[in-house]
């Protein structure tokens, strides 16, 4: 069976970073693979600008990979420098020019009729925008909770972003990594620093780094969780609940 191609929207903080690497690990079990640098945690000009960098240092080869630039889009954004450093990905490489094809995103939209995997790693702004325009695909995001603790302003930090298109997206199927997905002691990577061997190994390591900083007992790498249930999916089942706000997720669960 041909691998399914594969559309990653992602607002690079560092956990959206390490889940970029861990696809790119992984790169044998997908198909064409388009990279939509969103905002979320930076403004999606310097999103791109960190999507260039990873796809430059992890040596992507040209030919199936496309970097898309989303700036011209209105999209909600904050800055969470105590989390992701003050360029979204900890401060940890410089600029770099892409190395892979690069699309706007009007022109990437315009020939978005093929099947493929949706992965939605940052507020569901474009996620809502694209499922409405071309319908629903196989799609997984990290957002929202259900009973854990909010992260950001009484939700969690995509859903809070863009409460609507949240909302509008998990009308669609999906699967969806959520706080209570992810804040299980098998994802807390606090004791679990790498050689900073490979690119994922290198930005673990920071994403630890500011984790302690702030509480030492955790490292939850959110969007690192999603990527792993694409690449490895028997690890995981799931149930239907419906979160505070009365939306319905089939949400995640570490089996």
């Amino acid at each position: 069976m041909q691998p399914t191609d594969l559309v990653i929207l992602s607002d690079y903080g560092l956990d959206d970073a390490v889940a970029l690497a861990h696809i790119l690990e992984h790169r044998e079990q997908f198909g064409r693979i388009d990279v939509l640098a969103v905002a979320g945690n930076t403004s999606a000009e310097n999103s791109f600008g960190n999507a260039a960098k990873l796809l430059a240092r992890a040596g992507v080869a040209a030919h199936d990979v496309t970097l898309v630039d989303t700036s011209a889009e209105p999209q909600p954004w904050t800055q969470l420098p105590s989390i992701h450093g003050t360029d979204g990905l900890g401060d940890l490489f410089p600029p770099a020019q892409p190395t892979v094809p690069v699309t706007t995103y009007a022109a990437w939209l315009a020939g978005a009729d093929r099947p493929f995997t949706l992965l939605s790693l940052g507020p569901c702004t474009l996620t809502a925008r694209i499922l409405a325009q071309v319908g629903a695909r196989p799609l997984v995001l990290m957002a929202g909770l259900v009973h854990e603790k909010p992260n950001f302003n009484g939700y969690e930090f995509n859903h809070e972003l863009d409460k609507a298109a949240f909302a509008e997206t998990v009308r669609y199927p999906h699967v969806v990594a959520t706080l209570d997905t992810c804040r299980v002691p098998v994802f807390n990577s606090i004791d679990r620093r790498t050689d900073g061997a490979t690119l994922k190994g290198q930005l673990i390591n920071r994403a630890i780094e500011l984790a302690a900083a702030r509480h030492p007992e955790n490292c939850y790498i959110y969007d690192y969780v999603a990527a792993q249930y694409l690449t490895d999916p028997e690890r995981f089942t799931t149930d239907v609940c419906v979160d505070p706000w009365g939306n319905t997720l089939t949400q995640l669960r570490v089996l």
